[in-house]
């Protein structure tokens, strides 16, 4: 939520400096505490990513169905939601481009 907050009062800021708006209506927004524990979230160390990649690349679809997302996900940062909304016209192997659409 404060993520949330901080962007949108950051275009507020910007919006009323260039004089569309006469003030930020997030100025004196309150944001209560989270009550969700702190979760520690940990890259992949290289040697890890080397590992998983060697794993899934040896390993079938079959025994991994998401091995292409987690590879997808790994090497180009994709979210999740973006990458199981790719459909094969948005992946163009000859260009080595990946289209992703907001939807």
């Amino acid at each position: 939520m404060q993520k949330f907050i901080t962007q949108f009062s950051q275009s507020f800021n910007y919006a009323h400096n260039k004089g569309y708006i006469s003030i930020n209506p997030l100025t004196d927004t309150y944001v209560p505490e989270s009550t969700k524990p702190t979760k520690t979230v940990r890259a992949l160390e290289i040697e890890e990513q080397q590992q998983l990649t060697e794993y899934l690349k040896n390993t079938t679809v079959e025994k991994e169905t998401y091995k292409n997302v987690f590879l997808l996900q790994m090497y180009t940062g994709l979210r999740i939601d973006e990458v199981l909304a790719l459909q094969d016209n948005d992946i163009d192997l000859q260009k080595k481009l990946i289209h992703v659409k907001k939807h």
